[in-house]
């Protein structure tokens, strides 16, 4: 056998070998990238160093190449073409950089959050590997998408499937958004309050109710609403409240909606007190409602004694910390009165699934003689 023969049949051996240490690889990868063991944890952190890595030397050698090109250009137009792409590509390898900086003191105690709302998505580029999320409102508000690997995508899928109100617990890296741990779970544990604590009390008697990290107290005056950035509708402003003079006349008040500047919407009653006509805007609030039906609050901004949120807490959490109701509409809303069940009482509605789904709180006399 020639030597031209023998190169060719090496040649041929080279690209066999190649082409299936290109395959083996390709399919390594995919492993690696799908297979929640890898996705999650210190590895999926790992993962995301390498990428960033090597995303960075390819920026530092387009660097490199664009000052040699710089240097040896003639005309000043090409100068600074190439004196923008360096300073592209120094803020692409600190952006890339920064994050895994900042995240490497949270590998100890990463950021926790609870996802309710939750939906699952998967990503597919051509040929190459998935990604598979778990996306959701978080219990502080924000919304939240997280790859989580193919295997704890389809365990949630298929628990999902079973219970529509499936929450998620996520343990994650704030800067990266690598999740550390994911759990799937019907409701949320004694963490959640934990990492939201409340500024009320735990007695209910209080009538008090904190909102976007306002504390409020039944009754108080509307202006209390007003000077937090609350704004009446249009279709309130300037009305007017009836007085009642007689012992048995019903006070005069009125249902209307209040509005942040968030676009969160809550409904108070306004009252009035007096005997004499008065403009709503200076009439006391005697009663709030709230509801989750608008997905308008996301737990921990919406919560009553006890620390208890709308939309997390369960039947089984109110009875805990309020005891047994004084009312109990077949399950869909305890009643927890004080004096006159009438005029000064919790009203607590729940969903299907049994999650906290509405809040009414009055503590208000209808008449004088009350």
């Amino acid at each position: 056998m020639n030597g031209a023969n023998k190169a060719i049949i090496f040649s041929a051996f080279g690209f066999i070998a190649i082409f299936v240490l290109v395959i083996l690889l390709s399919i390594a990868y995919t492993l690696f990238q799908n297979n929640t063991n890898f996705v999650l944890g210190t590895t999926g952190f790992f993962q995301e160093i390498v990428w960033r890595v090597v995303l960075t030397i390819v920026a530092l050698t387009v660097l490199v190449v664009c000052l040699v090109k710089a240097k040896n250009a003639e005309h000043i137009v090409a100068v600074l073409g190439y004196v923008l792409v360096d300073i592209i590509c120094v803020v692409i390898s600190f952006f890339l950089l920064r994050a895994l900086v900042l995240d490497i003191p949270y590998l100890d105690h990463p950021e926790t959050t609870y996802l309710n709302n939750i939906r699952f998505d998967d990503d597919t580029i051509g040929d190459g590997p998935a990604s598979y999320y778990v996306q959701g409102t978080g219990i502080e508000g924000d919304w939240h998408s997280f790859d989580i690997g193919s295997k704890a995508y389809n365990e949630g899928r298929e628990l999902w499937h079973n219970n529509f109100d499936l929450r998620a617990k996520v343990r994650y890296l704030p800067y990266t958004n690598v999740v550390m741990t994911v759990e799937f779970i019907d409701s949320i544990d004694d963490d959640a309050y934990a990492l939201f604590p409340s500024q009320l009390s735990d007695d209910w008697h209080s009538f008090s109710i904190e909102i976007c990290d306002k504390v409020y107290s039944v009754p108080l005056p509307l202006s209390d609403f007003l000077n937090d950035g609350w704004v009446l509708e249009d279709e309130y402003v300037g009305c007017q409240l009836e007085g009642a003079d007689e012992p048995y006349e019903e006070y005069g008040e009125m249902a209307v909606d209040l509005t942040n500047e968030e676009g969160k919407e809550i409904t108070v009653r306004v009252c009035n007190a007096t005997d004499k006509a008065i403009d709503i805007s200076e009439g006391t609030v005697g009663q709030i409602y709230v509801t989750y039906e608008n997905l308008d609050f996301a737990g921990a901004d919406l919560q009553i004694p006890g620390g208890l949120m709308l939309g997390w807490s369960t039947r089984a959490d109110v009875k805990s910390a309020y005891g047994s109701p004084d009312e109990n509409l077949e399950e869909l809303a305890y009643k927890y009165a004080d004096k006159d069940g009438a005029t000064s009482f919790y009203r607590l509605g729940f969903s299907d699934e049994g999650f906290l789904h509405d809040i009414q709180i009055r503590n208000f006399p209808y008449r004088r003689a009350e």
